[in-house]
């Protein structure tokens, strides 16, 4: 692996444990699936774009 991977995959599990990022994953799911994506606070947004963001970095590193 990549010393860049392993970076960007530190810093997904520094943002959020495995069982966090799999809750968040579910969460953003859900929430566009079902498309209450509106009801959410701004704080599970702001984590959901956080993963995202995270999980990016991740595919771009390799």
């Amino acid at each position: 692996m990549k010393d860049s991977t392993q970076k960007a995959v530190a810093e997904l599990f520094d943002f959020a444990n495995p069982d966090e990022c799999k809750q968040l994953l579910w969460e953003w799911f859900r929430s566009t699936i079902v498309g209450n994506y509106h009801s959410l606070d701004q704080s599970e947004k702001d984590a959901i774009a956080g993963l995202y963001e995270r999980l990016n970095n991740v595919f771009q590193s390799g």
